[in-house]
């Protein structure tokens, strides 16, 4: 039956011939290195910022559009007022004034160390008048005395009325006393009792005699 063989192959043939997909194709967009192959023309996008394109010159149409777009815009300049130092050489300078530096009093004015106005001290119209010239009018003050001392003055005797009882005292202010025993008041007698005497009990007794659970039982 025929089998694969197990000779070894030639390897001098092919050994240094490059495969397939070895070589390098070109693509057909872009540059041909080929010189029998054109280049196509392209378009590719510019490095130059906005402000450098819109200074290309197309037309004269078109620059008409640009007109006054480097000028300065309103309130850009400074106006120069009208009243002082006239900077523009059209416009007069009117005449004009001004305060002096000088001191207004000198060492040998009169009344360089008068007091000016509003030195005085003006005494108040309300009160207790210091001029002679003024009369002091009469006035109330605000007492200082308590509530209790108030109510002592006298006014009349209707208003003493309201004030009876008002320092006597109220109930169950007073010790009322007990009616057994000893009667202090002198109109309360006193009704006869009796009382535990003083004296020892066991006198003339001996003393030396043990009494009741003396003893050991």
């Amino acid at each position: 039956m025929p089998g694969f063989g197990t000779s070894t192959r030639n390897e001098k043939i092919g050994k240094n011939v490059p495969g397939p997909g070895a070589y390098p194709h070109e693509g057909g967009i872009g540059i041909m290195k080929e010189s029998k192959r054109s280049t196509s023309p392209r378009a590719i996008f510019g490095t130059a910022s906005r402000d450098q394109q819109n200074k290309v010159w197309l037309d004269d149409e078109l620059m008409k559009t640009f007109g006054g777009r480097e000028s300065p815009g309103p309130n850009s300049y400074k106006n120069q007022p009208g009243v002082g130092k006239q900077v523009c050489s059209r416009y007069p300078t009117a005449p004009g004034w001004k305060q002096s530096t000088s001191e207004r009093f000198n060492a040998a004015s009169p009344t360089r160390n008068f007091p000016g106005a509003g030195s005085y001290l003006v005494p108040e119209a309300l009160g207790k008048q210091t001029l002679s010239s003024k009369k002091t009018l009469p006035s109330v003050k605000i007492g200082s005395g308590d509530r209790d001392a108030f109510k002592k003055i006298f006014i009349s005797k209707e208003h003493e009325k309201s004030a009876f009882g008002l320092n006597s005292p109220g109930p169950m202010t007073s010790k009322f006393l007990s009616a057994v025993g000893s009667q202090p008041l002198s109109s309360k007698q006193s009704m006869p009792s009796w009382g535990f005497g003083t004296a020892k009990r066991s006198k003339g007794y001996e003393t030396g005699t043990p009494g009741p659970g003396s003893y050991y039982a």
